[in-house]
C-alpha cells in the first residue's frame, strides 16, 4: 500500500513532450545525435577511401604477381648456366687468390734478390759514380719459387700438347 501510495502522489508525466523528445530520436533530428551522425559520416567517407586505395594495391599487386609469374619458366630455364656460372667465379676467385700468393712470394724474392745483389749500387757503378765492392756473400744460384700452373685449375683452358708452358 505504501508503495502504490508513493506512485498516486507522483506528478503525471508530460506524455506528449517524450512523444515529441522520442520521435525527434527516431527522425534523427535531435542535436545530439545530428552531431553524431556527421562525425560518423566523415569516419564513413574516410574509410571509403582508404578501402578504395587498398583496392588499388591489391589490384597493382595482382597485375605485378601474374607479371612475375611469366617470368618464373625463364627463371627456371636459367637455373643450370646459373649455377655453372657461379661456379666458375668461385674457381676464378680461388685462382686469383693463388695469384696473389704466388705474386707476394716472387715480390719476397725479388726484394731479396735485389738486397743480395744492391741493384741501385750496381747501377751507380755502371756510371762511375761509386766504386765497386767486393760482395760480402758468395753469389748463389738462383732459383725461382714455384710457380702455378693454369691449366691445373681451368682444365678448359688448357693448351694443346707440345706447347711449351714456360714461354709465357
Amino acid at each position: 500500500a505504501e508503495y502504490m501510495g508513493r506512485f498516486c502522489n507522483m506528478a503525471e508525466p508530460d506524455v506528449a513532450a517524450a512523444a515529441t523528445e522520442f520521435a525527434a530520436l527516431l527522425s534523427l533530428q535531435h542535436p545530439t545525435i545530428q552531431g553524431d551522425l556527421a562525425t560518423t559520416a566523415d569516419d564513413v567517407n574516410v574509410l571509403l577511401a582508404r578501402l578504395e586505395e587498398l583496392q588499388g594495391v591489391f589490384a597493382k599487386i595482382q597485375g605485378d604477381t601474374g607479371e612475375a609469374l611469366a617470368h618464373v619458366g625463364q627463371l627456371f630455364a636459367m637455373h643450370a648456366p646459373l649455377l655453372a656460372l657461379f661456379t666458375r667465379i668461385e674457381s676464378l676467385e680461388r685462382f686469383v687468390g693463388l695469384v696473389k700468393t704466388n705474386m707476394n712470394k716472387m715480390e719476397g724474392e725479388i726484394v731479396a734478390l735485389e738486397k743480395q745483389h744492391s741493384t741501385l749500387s750496381s747501377v751507380l757503378q755502371t756510371f762511375g759514380l761509386k766504386k765497386a765492392k767486393t760482395p760480402s756473400r758468395p753469389a748463389q744460384d738462383y732459383r725461382a719459387p714455384p710457380v702455378l700452373a693454369t691449366r691445373d685449375y681451368f682444365p678448359g683452358s688448357a693448351r694443346p700438347a707440345g706447347e711449351d708452358d714456360d714461354e709465357a
